[in-house]
C-alpha cells in the first residue's frame, strides 16, 4: 500500500506548494509528480500485477498456448498492441524496457495534456492530483493494451487541440495536417484495445451535447441515488455484459481478474467516502461554472465520467473503462472562481484533502488476493 499512497501524500502536498510558484517552478513541480509516477509504472517487477505474467510472457513468446499468446503465433491481444509491442522489441528484448517506455510516453502524454488543456495555468498539479487520488489509476499499469492505447489516445488528442481548442470546442480543420494524424490516432486506439469503441463515441457526443448547469445537477443527483439504490443489480449485469463481450470474442476477459476487483474495497465507510468525495465536488463544480463554463466540451466529460462511475460503481474495472474519460474531464474539476476567491480555494482544497482520505481507505482495503500489492522492482524479483 505505501508505494502507491505514499506519493499520492506527496501529489498532494505539490500540488498546494505549486499554488505559491511561478510558471517554470510549477512545471518542474508537475515533472516531479509525473517522475515518481513513471518510476513506480516503468520499473516494477514482472510479478506486480494479476495481468502482468501474462504480459511478459506474450512480450517474451512463452507460453503461446496461455494467456494471451506470444507475438509470432496465436495471441488473444489486438492487433495494434502487437505492432507496437513489435516496435519496441525490435529495440530491446527486456520486458522491463517494454513497462518502462509505455510508463514514459503515457506520463509524458498526460504531462502535456495538463499543461495544455489548463491554459498553462498553476492549478495542473491540483488537477492531476485530484485526477489521480480519485481512482484506482494504478490499477491501469498492469493493463498493458489499455495504458497503451491511453499513451496513442492523448497523443492523438493533443495534435488535435493544440491551438485548436476555442470557446470550449475543438475546432476541426480539414487541412491541418497535425489534426489530421491525431485523428488517425485515436482511431487507431480500437486496434489496440477494444474498450476505445465506447470512449470515441462519448467524446463525440460531449462535442454537440447542449447542457445546463440544473440539467448537469440532476444528472448527477440521480446517479448518485440509483447507485445508492440499485449498484449491485446494475453492477451484476454490467459484468454479465462484459463477460459476454469476452464470450463472443470482442475481449479476453481473465474470470479470476473480475472476481478480484469485485471485491469490496472497505465495505461501507469506502462507500460512504466515495459518494462524498464524488458527488459533492461535482455539484459545487458545476454550481460554482457559469453556462458558457459548462458547455465546454471537457467539462461536460467531466460530469459524465462522474456519473459513469457512480452508476457503475459496484462493477469490476469500472475505473480502468472510465479511466479516459476522467484523464479528460478531470481538467474541468477547479472552476475559475476557486482560484480567484480564498473561500473557494480553501473548499475545493478540502475536497482534494477528502479525495486522499478516500484514497487511504481504498488502499488499506486492497483485496490480499491482488498481486499489486506487495510491490517489487524489477531488481527485487
Amino acid at each position: 500500500m505505501v508505494i502507491y499512497f505514499v506519493p499520492e501524500v506527496l501529489l498532494f502536498l505539490l500540488s498546494l506548494y505549486s499554488m505559491r510558484l511561478n510558471f517554470s517552478e510549477f512545471k518542474r513541480c508537475l515533472i516531479v509528480i509525473c517522475l515518481v509516477w513513471i518510476c513506480i509504472f516503468g520499473l516494477r517487477s514482472g510479478l506486480v500485477g494479476n495481468d502482468t505474467n501474462n504480459y511478459v510472457s506474450f512480450f517474451l513468446n512463452k507460453n503461446a498456448s496461455m494467456g494471451y499468446g506470444d507475438l509470432n503465433g496465436r495471441s488473444e491481444v489486438e492487433p495494434g498492441l502487437i505492432f507496437i509491442t513489435r516496435i519496441i522489441k525490435f529495440v530491446s528484448d527486456s520486458f522491463t524496457i517494454w513497462f518502462l517506455i509505455i510508463a514514459v510516453w503515457l506520463w509524458l502524454a498526460i504531462y502535456n495534456f495538463y499543461i495544455i488543456i489548463t491554459d498553462y495555468k498553476k492549478i495542473a498539479p491540483g488537477l492531476l492530483a485530484i485526477f489521480l487520488m480519485a481512482n484506482t489509476f494504478v490499477t491501469l499499469m498492469v493493463a498493458m493494451r489499455q495504458a497503451t492505447a491511453i499513451c496513442v489516445f492523448l497523443t492523438g488528442i493533443i495534435l488535435i487541440i493544440k491551438n485548436n481548442y476555442i470557446d470550449g470546442k475543438i475546432k476541426l480543420h480539414l487541412g491541418n495536417k497535425m489534426q489530421l494524424v491525431g485523428l488517425l490516432l485515436v482511431i487507431f486506439t480500437v486496434f489496440i484495445h477494444k474498450s476505445m469503441i465506447l470512449l470515441i463515441p462519448i467524446v463525440l457526443g460531449a462535442q454537440f451535447l447542449k447542457v445546463t448547469r440544473t440539467k448537469l445537477i440532476c444528472f448527477v443527483l440521480i446517479s448518485c441515488m440509483i447507485s445508492i439504490l440499485f449498484s449491485d443489480s446494475i453492477g451484476s449485469l454490467f459484468n454479465l455484459f462484459f463477460v459476454s463481450f469476452g464470450q463472443l470474442g470482442i475481449d479476453f476477459v481473465n474470470s479470476d481478474v473480475m472476481d478480484v476487483y469485485a471485491e469490496d474495497f472497505g465495505g461501507n465507510t469506502q462507500k460512504i467516502t466515495t459518494y462524498i468525495a464524488w458527488t459533492l465536488p461535482a455539484i459545487v463544480t458545476i454550481r460554482l461554472s457559469d453556462e458558457n463554463e459548462v458547455q465546454d466540451l471537457f467539462f461536460k466529460i467531466y460530469v459524465l465520467s462522474v456519473c459513469l462511475f457512480l452508476l457503475l460503481s459496484k462493477t469490476f474495472l469500472i475505473e480502468r473503462i472510465n479511466s479516459s474519460l476522467m484523464l479528460l474531464g478531470f481538467t474541468r474539476f477547479w472552476p475559475t472562481i476557486a482560484t480567484k476567491k480564498s473561500k473557494w480555494r480553501v473548499a475545493y482544497l478540502c475536497f482534494l484533502l477528502l479525495l486522499l482520505v478516500n484514497a487511504f481507505v481504498r488502499y488499506n482495503n486492497w483485496p490480499s488476493t491482488d498481486s499489486c500489492i506487495p510491490y517489487y522492482f524489477f531488481w527485487e524479483k
